[in-house]
C-alpha cells in the first residue's frame, strides 16, 4: 500500500520506512506519540506534523489535499 502511495505521489513527497525498534526509530516514535504499527505521518519541509494516522490505512485523498499548497 505504501509503495503504491509513493508511486502515485512521486515528486510530491518522499516516503521513509522507519523501524521503530531501532534507536532513531524509538526517538521518532516517542516524538510523535507512536505506540504501535502501522503508523503513517506526513511532515512538512520543516519537520512539522501535518497528518497522522495510527493503525489501519492512511486516507490517500486527505494526504493529497494536505500536499496542495
Amino acid at each position: 500500500m505504501v509503495d503504491g502511495l509513493e508511486r502515485k505521489l512521486e515528486g510530491r513527497l518522499a516516503v521513509a520506512h522507519v523501524d521503530i525498534n531501532g534507536d532513531s526509530g524509538e526517538a521518532l516514535a516517542s516524538r510523535f506519540g507512536i505506540r504501535g504499527v502501522p503508523a503513517f505521518l506526513l511532515l512538512d519541509g520543516h519537520g512539522q506534523l501535518v497528518y497522522k494516522k495510527l493503525g489501519g490505512r492512511p486516507d490517500v485523498a486527505e494526504i493529497e489535499r494536505r500536499l496542495t499548497p
